[in-house]
């Protein structure tokens, strides 16, 4: 870990250019580099009471009752596409964190620290990325967990919306950000009410041997709700 810590950037970012670091939010009374799913069921039940004691703009428990059987099921379905992308199984779940950075995430925590990793320090087997975030493979795979997130649209169709259900390297996402209409779709969602989860690219991280600094954050009180 390098000792110095950066400034947050002033503005979200986009996809031109395309960002060359993750941000990795995460709760500070918890840590970084954690995969709730990894966690036994009295360690998540502590992380749903002090979440839910708290007044958390969104908290997924509150949003979604059934939250940990649905996260599961994503996740399974996430590292399922792991697999079939780089034709071996992931060593770990993933952690997870954005492409570039997203200033409404600090929103899902309590008291949220964050750290930039830079994309020059991992593999390509080690960090991958989806659009919108992996919540949707769900529905998109008729998985039979409750649905969360982001909803699967009824007109959905490939040619529609090409990026939903697949998972991009991040050279995959030079290819392909402008076909596939990604740039577009964020900064037409980028701080528009109820658009939270297309305004941000998702990224996984597949290795716990990181490189990462840490993120200095001023006390904003925005994520408080009103």
């Amino acid at each position: 870990m390098k000792n110095e810590s950066i400034q947050p950037p002033r503005f979200s970012s986009a996809l031109d250019p395309i960002p060359d670091y993750l941000t990795h939010y995460f709760e500070r009374t918890a840590g970084p580099f954690l995969n709730i799913c990894d966690l036994d069921d009295e360690e998540v039940q502590k992380i749903r009471e002090f979440e839910l004691s708290n007044d958390i703009k969104w908290s997924r428990f509150k949003m979604w009752p059934e939250f940990m059987k649905s996260r599961k099921a994503a996740d399974d379905l996430l590292m399922r596409l792991y697999e079939e992308k780089f034709q071996k199984s992931p060593a770990h779940r993933p952690v997870f964190a954005v492409l570039g950075d997203f200033h409404e995430i600090p929103c899902l925590y309590a008291n949220p620290g964050s750290v930039r990793i830079e994309i020059a320090d991992l593999r390509e087997d080690e960090v991958t990325f989806m659009y919108p975030d992996h919540a949707h493979l769900i529905q998109f795979f008729d998985h039979d967990a409750p649905a969360f997130g982001v909803p699967l649209p009824e007109n959905y169709s490939e040619e529609r919306m090409p990026c939903w259900g697949k998972l991009f390297t991040y050279q995959d996402l030079h290819e392909i950000h402008v076909e596939y209409g990604i740039k577009k779709a964020i900064e037409r969602c980028l701080n528009t009410p109820g658009s939270f989860v297309f305004s941000y690219v998702e990224a996984h991280i597949w290795t716990r041997d990181l490189k990462f600094t840490p993120i200095d954050h001023e006390p904003t009180g925005k994520c408080k709700k009103a």
